[in-house]
């Protein structure tokens, strides 16, 4: 069993760990689309939100 700081520490360590290999994953799918498919626009992800306070 971990205490409470233990258990803190791998959280924050698999979170870091797992946050480094999606970026590493997108870096690497980017790379490859502009390498392999120039021709193609790429696609900006975009969230766009429209708030009203009208009912």
């Amino acid at each position: 069993m971990f205490d409470a700081q233990a258990k803190t520490l791998l959280l924050q360590t698999d979170q870091s760990m797992q946050m480094h290999n999606a970026v590493n994953e997108a870096t690497q799918r980017a790379i490859t689309q502009m390498l392999f498919a120039p021709v193609m626009f790429p696609v900006q992800p975009l969230l766009e939100l429209h708030v009203s306070r009208e009912n």
